[in-house]
């Protein structure tokens, strides 16, 4: 009776230090899969920051592109306000020759009709 009594505590005994083992089996396996999960996290991160990375990039690179495209057009209306301000002074110029030759056809004209008239002061003389 005496070692049965025995015989169940240890049974009892071994059957309760199974549970722990079973439970500590268990916290050990919960562990192992939060540290892939933390594992798969931690590469999705690394990958989420390479790729922000790799963004931030391109962001840079076009950024470069716009300012240099605004830098030409910047040119090209320089280079068109320039253009233009030729055309209005060769407008100017145009008109200024224009009247140039209006005046010199006039001067002619009053020059021939004075010849004339002296011409026929000549004759009358």
């Amino acid at each position: 009776s005496e070692e049965k009594k025995k015989v169940e505590e240890l049974a009892a005994r071994e059957q309760s230090l199974l549970d722990e083992l079973a439970e500590e089996k268990k916290k050990v396996e919960e562990s192992a899969v939060l540290d892939l999960t933390l594992a798969d996290e931690k590469r999705n991160v690394e990958e989420s920051a390479a790729r922000e990375r790799s963004l931030r990039e391109e962001l840079s690179e076009e950024k470069k592109k716009v300012e240099e495209l605004a830098a030409r057009e910047q040119s090209l209306l320089d280079e068109l306000a320039e253009e233009k301000k030729k055309v209005e002074e060769s407008a100017v110029l145009d008109l200024t020759l224009a009247d140039e030759k209006r005046n010199v056809e006039e001067s002619a004209a009053r020059e021939r009709s004075l010849r004339e008239e002296l011409s026929e002061e000549k004759k009358k003389v």
